[in-house]
This record gives structure tokens, C-alpha cells and sequence, in this order.
């Protein structure tokens, strides 16, 4: 498996997470919802005192934030049993009277949250930019660093691992790319050489759109793309299908289906697992991690702790489980999510560097 996160499409000239926050708050700003840019700052400085790096400041952590605040008593309740203790337990000091249960209109809403329209438009806003920004790719870059990627994949001849039962050498064929981007580089190269790409989605001939179909996925046929975000070209219609689209409906079609919206996820939480067509994504990605040896993790800076947790019960029940961190940080990301030395391995250098193919080929031929 093939993990590709944020920093693969950064020399693709698609703005990482914390560039596309930054955007949004100029974008917010220019708007003039001075409410929600309030909000925001202050969230920042929340998450800052809390022991948050600024590197984890982006827009999926804030975002959530304000998507919470919407209704921030459902919220809490999907964060567990010790969310609600610590905010009822702090109510309890700042002597804002319980007025029966949580529930909407209760103190939480009424005293401290206060939501209005300026925050749904800022998280459209957030959509927006996200669309505009991930739209901005250059082909010519993707070709050439997807190509590379993609000729050492198909280096089988040199590539080769022991299976961790048989023992035996055994081809490194890598047939799955799973990616947290929502921008469309793997889509875009794989259509530009003309070669097939199995995402999940299929043609209905009677209503001519592409549904998400997952259980077309790992069935031994094209390569396979897992998206765990969503993507800028996923839409939801009213009748819950999943659509694949080339363009942004208007709303409606022909036939009378409304799209209610894009399918893009911000907050990604533990809680996020729970909820289709992420729950059916991420029960394939953890799937992959225990049938497949080899994993290579390119560009990913492993924040979201839904993520890790799989690579970390992968290394600890999987038999030969071994994953190459990719990227320039790469030794500190490997420290911080805590795998086993024996299990894993740093390539500290960039995608597009000649030198992390190198040391790759020279770590799969010399059994890692």
C-alpha cells in the first residue's frame, strides 16, 4: 500500500493544510464576518495553551471547532461521556444555571455559543477555498513526480521481500493508493497516461452517474484508490447516493435529484470513523494493513489519531508489517507515532528527490 498525504501534492502547487487556513482566514476577513474571525483567533489561542503545536493549527483542527459550535451540544455528546463531565463540570463553575438537559437552546447554546449565519458562511467559505485552491494543479509537475512514483512501482525485477509465512522471496506488487487529499493529482495522472484507476465508483447506465460502489474495490482487477477525506468531486444527493462528478451541480438535475453537498470532512476525529462512506473507506484502508507486508507513507504528517491507530495495531498484530515513512520530517514523524524500530524505517527526503527511490530499492532488496 501507498499512503499519500498533504506533502505529495505541495510541489504539485496545491497549498498545504496550514496555507489553506490561512487562506480562509483572509477570505473570512475580506467578507467582513468579524464574528467568526474572532472565534477563530480564539480557538487558536485555546489549542495553543492546551499544547498544541502551531503545525497542528490548520484548517481541519479550527474548522471543527466552528462546525461544533453549530451545535455544539450534539457535539459534545459524540465526544464521549468525559467531553460532557468536563463541560458540564465547568458550567457548574462559571454558575451558568442547568436548565434540565443538554439540548438545543439549552446553556450552551444560550449563553456561549450564540450561533448565527456568520459562521455557516465561513465554513462555506472554508469549502470554497478548499475546491478553488485544490483545483489549482499543475499537470505537467504531477506527471512528472506521479510518473516517477509510479516507475519505481513497477520496478518489480529488483524489488523484491520476504512473505512473512512462506518465507519465500515474493514480487512487491503494490496494488492499492490510499490518500487523506482532496485535490484530484492521482485522478488527473492516471487519466493522462490512460490508465485505469479503480476509486470505488460506478456507472449506472440508467440515471448516467457514477455511484460509489465499494465492494468493486480489491477484487483483483485495475489499480485501486482509497480517498478517506472525500473529494472535491464527490457529491451527496438527497436520496444519500454518493455521485462522482466533472462539474458542480446547480443544485438539481433533469431528473429531479437534488445535491445537498460536497462531501468533504474538516474535524477528522476518532468519531468520524463511525459515519458511511468514511466508515466503509476506513474499514478497507485498515484491511489493506493487514494483507498487504510492505507500506510506504509518503508526504504524511500522521495527525489524525484514527490514522495512526491503525498503523499501530497493524505493527503490533500483523506478521512481516513494515512501513516506510517518506518526507523530510520523517525520523521525528516515525518518534512521535511510536511504532516498534524493528517495524518501520525514515526516508528523509522529499518525493521528488532521486535520492528516496534509492534508498527504498536498496532497503526492499537488502530486506528493508
Amino acid at each position: 500500500m501507498i499512503f499519500f498525504g498533504a506533502g505529495m501534492s505541495k510541489p504539485l502547487g496545491i497549498k498545504t493544510m496550514p496555507e489553506l487556513y490561512q487562506e480562509v482566514k483572509k477570505r473570512i476577513g475580506k467578507e467582513g464576518l468579524s464574528r467568526s474571525l474572532k472565534l477563530i483567533n480564539e480557538v487558536e489561542d485555546h489549542l495553543l495553551r492546551f499544547g498544541y503545536q502551531e503545525r497542528d493549527i490548520d484548517i481541519e483542527a479550527v474548522f471543527s471547532v466552528l462546525g461544533g459550535s453549530l451545535s455544539p451540544t450534539k457535539s459534545i455528546r459524540e465526544a464521549g461521556p468525559f467531553s460532557s463531565y468536563v463541560v458540564s463540570a465547568l458550567l457548574r463553575m462559571l454558575q451558568v444555571e442547568e436548565q434540565g438537559e443538554f439540548g438545543s437552546g439549552g446553556p450552551l447554546e444560550a449563553t456561549y455559543f450564540r450561533s448565527d449565519e456568520s459562521l455557516k458562511k465561513s465554513i462555506d467559505i472554508a469549502k470554497r477555498v478548499i475546491v478553488d485552491e485544490c483545483s489549482k494543479l499543475d499537470l505537467d509537475s504531477t506527471k512528472q513526480i506521479y510518473g516517477n512514483v509510479m516507475a519505481f512501482l513497477n520496478n518489480r525485477q529488483i524489488v523484491k521481500v520476504k512473505h512473512p509465512i512462506s518465507e519465500k522471496d515474493v514480487e512487491f506488487i503494490p496494488s492499492l493508493l490510499v490518500t487523506t487529499n482532496y485535490d484530484l493529482a492521482i485522478e488527473r495522472y492516471f487519466r493522462s497516461i490512460g490508465q485505469d484507476l479503480n476509486d470505488g465508483f460506478a456507472y449506472d447506465r440508467v440515471d448516467g452517474q457514477n455511484h460509489l460502489a465499494l465492494e468493486g474495490i480489491r477484487q483483483g482487477g485495475p489499480l485501486d484508490l482509497i480517498k478517506l477525506h472525500g473529494s472535491i468531486n464527490w457529491f451527496i444527493r438527497s436520496d444519500g447516493e454518493i455521485i462522482k462528478r466533472i462539474d458542480e451541480p446547480s443544485g438539481s438535475s433533469f431528473f429531479g435529484d437534488d445535491f445537498i453537498d460536497k462531501l468533504l470532512i474538516y474535524p477528522m476525529q476518532e468519531k468520524y470513523v463511525s459515519k458511511d462512506p468514511y466508515a466503509s473507506l476506513f474499514t478497507l484502508f485498515r484491511r489493506a494493513l493487514f494483507y498487504e507486508v510492505i507500506h510506504i507513507a509518503v508526504g504524511y504528517s500522521f495527525r489524525d489519531a484514527a490514522i495512526n491507530n491503525a498503523f499501530q495495531d497493524a505493527a503490533r498484530m500483523k506478521p512481516g508489517f513494515f512501513l516506510f515513512v517518506v518526507g523530510p520530517e520523517a525520523e521525528k514523524v516515525l518518534k512521535d507515532i511510536g511504532l516498534p524500530e524493528d517495524k518501520c524505517r525514515a526516508i528523509p527526503y522529499r518525493i521528488e528527490d532521486p535520492r528516496a527511490y534509492a534508498e527504498l530499492t536498496d532497503c526492499l532488496k537488502a530486506g528493508h
